[in-house]
């Protein structure tokens, strides 16, 4: 397959739009990346700029070690699958997947043989006889992928292929696109603005905000290791809640102190450098749903009585397996995920645990986490 690196790129249109800025970037053999962040931040512009679709203002695209700046898109071996599905109606589910294998050099009992390998790790061998029109959007969506596949190419590129999908459509179609790629083996980029896509998808995540790398990364890594408030506010859902809060020592415990509640740290959390230094300042305290529990229910750990906090529920969300409690200080909203089990109530107060494992702090003004997480 290919390796394809990315060098100081830069992206910046006539009206002086920066949409990607100085990018560096190695994607490795076989790995499936994937580009995540809100509208606007670079993260299709650099796809397409893969794929000779855009051009670069500067620096170097390599695939294979070979640089592709002015290469065309149809001579770097790449193949592409958009949002929109692009089938041909009057063609069958096997044509539609053979299309474009003519002109490739590859033999007609080759491409047949790639055609079934590819319907068949798709779910698609029994629609081979079949037309579009007679397809839902998920299995329209697959022979598009099978399309691009059966090409054989250094790098397959997708740019939002699930967006118009519904939800159980596109759990199922992440499960095929994942497992295509691990037989096929072939270096994917895949572009996404919904992170749960990209955690339960990428081998690795490239998180983009304003043109520029947030934090690169294993999911895991930048669920619990952000490097700042962007990484960790966006990855998550409910998102992580932010207070505002100011670091107090007493003795040998720190603690982050709100207008409402205090949680002390962990004593190994309490000695690192970062958070010293920020001792008698404010900072932002983060604190994700899942960190925040219902008290009657913490059993896999020793309640500590000084991170006990007390909130009024104004929302009340069952889950199934847990239940969300929501609750607004002015125009502020805050979630707990809690056991389903809960006793919660609308308008009733509940005393939750603020687990300090859990405990995030950002700095104030530059937003950069000042407490690393082992």
């Amino acid at each position: 397959m290919a390796e394809v690196h990315l060098k100081n790129v830069v992206k910046e249109y006539p009206n002086g739009v920066v949409a990607v800025n100085n990018i560096n970037l190695e994607i490795k053999d076989q790995e499936f990346l994937v580009l995540v962040g809100p509208s606007g931040c670079g993260k299709t512009t650099t796809l397409r700029m893969i794929a000779g679709l855009e051009e670069i203002t500067n620096g170097d695209i390599l695939i294979d070690g070979k640089v592709v700046n002015n290469v065309p898109p149809d001579a770097r071996d790449i193949a592409i699958v958009f949002q929109e599905y692009v089938l041909y109606p009057h063609k069958t589910v096997y044509e539609n997947m053979a299309f474009g294998l003519e002109n490739s050099g590859m033999r007609e009992v080759e491409a047949q043989r790639a055609i079934e390998e590819a319907a068949s790790i798709l779910g698609l061998t029994n629609l081979l006889d079949r037309f579009p029109g007679e397809l839902s959007g998920g299995q329209k969506q697959r022979v598009a992928l099978g399309r691009a596949i059966v090409r054989q190419p250094k790098v397959l590129l997708m740019d939002e292929p699930l967006s118009n999908l519904d939800p159980i459509l596109r759990s199922e179609m992440r499960a095929h696109i994942k497992r295509m790629q691990r037989k096929k083996k072939v270096t994917t980029v895949y572009v996404t603005h919904d992170q749960q896509e990209a955690m339960t998808m990428g081998d690795r995540i490239i998180l983009m905000y304003n043109g520029v790398i947030q934090q690169q990364g294993p999911a895991r890594e930048l669920y619990l290791r952000p490097k700042n408030k962007f990484v960790a506010t966006f990855l998550g859902n409910p998102s992580m809640n932010i207070f505002n809060a100011k670091l107090e020592q007493k003795g040998e415990n720190v603690y982050a102190k709100t207008d409402k509640f205090s949680v002390k740290l962990l004593p190994k959390d309490a000695k690192q450098e970062g958070v010293q230094s920020h001792i008698g300042k404010e900072v932002l305290l983060g604190l994700r749903p899942e960190a925040l529990q219902d008290v009657e229910y913490v059993t896999e750990i020793s309640v500590d009585p000084e991170n006990i906090i007390t909130i009024k529920v104004d929302v009340y969300e069952p889950m199934g397996a847990s239940a969300y409690l929501t609750w607004f200080e002015g125009d502020n909203k805050y979630v707990a995920e809690v056991d389903a089990h809960t006793s919660a109530k609308v308008e009733q107060n509940i005393k939750l645990y603020a687990d300090p494992r859990g405990i995030q702090l950002f700095d104030k003004e530059t937003e950069e986490t000042i407490l690393v997480k082992a």
